[in-house]
């Protein structure tokens, strides 16, 4: 099945464009299809429209996600994706959240594994959506658990010039704190 959507539909008209996108043929996206077709079938929907994936209180298409986040990955539930925009942490997680998802913040070494691909692919470190903004050295995910995972290179976190507070990932998929103030790529999960 191949699903096609109209982007000026999804968009505002500003950022509008006539251009039709398969997403089944888009490959940053394939994996994401899959996701929202298992989420159609569990519910027992045979729609040929392209699904939307629902948060609280938010539907997001797949066609949006195309448009503003091209590159992506996908582990379990789990949807890691970029636009390749770059900003501070703060700009990230807000662009994250507008989109419906979040900074990225792997649980376990096969996520890691997902956003190091896309830190290869652009070859710029990332911003996850973990921090030790509230107390220094108790790194926790934006939601305030504790970390469950963590993949420090050696020596790290050094909390270098007391003013490291966000986690960076290098293209070895080992983590850095860093100053949130700096500039990184964004990686959003949904």
């Amino acid at each position: 099945m191949v699903w096609y959507c109209h982007p000026s539909a999804l968009l505002p008209a500003e950022l509008g464009t006539s251009q039709q996108l398969s997403l089944s043929d888009h490959p940053a996206l394939k994996a994401a299809v899959l996701k929202a077709e298992r989420l159609r079938r569990s519910k027992g929907s045979n729609a040929t429209t392209p699904p939307k994936l629902t948060w609280p209180n938010v539907e997001i298409s797949l066609c949006f996600l195309v448009i503003m986040f091209p590159n992506g990955r996908i582990v379990g539930e789990k949807i890691f994706m970029t636009s390749g925009y770059e900003g501070n942490f703060d700009s990230l997680k807000q662009r994250c959240s507008q989109a419906g998802g979040q900074l990225a913040s792997p649980r376990n070494a096969a996520e890691n594994a997902a956003i190091q691909q896309i830190v290869v692919l652009y070859n710029k470190p990332v911003f996850l959506g973990i921090n030790d903004i509230q107390t220094e050295g108790r790194f926790k995910y934006l939601n305030g658990e504790n970390i469950v995972y963590s993949n420090w290179q050696t020596g790290e976190p050094n909390n270098d010039k007391g003013v490291e507070d966000c986690v960076e990932v290098y293209s070895s998929g080992k983590w850095n704190d860093k100053s949130c103030g700096e500039k990184r790529l964004i990686v959003c999960e949904f």
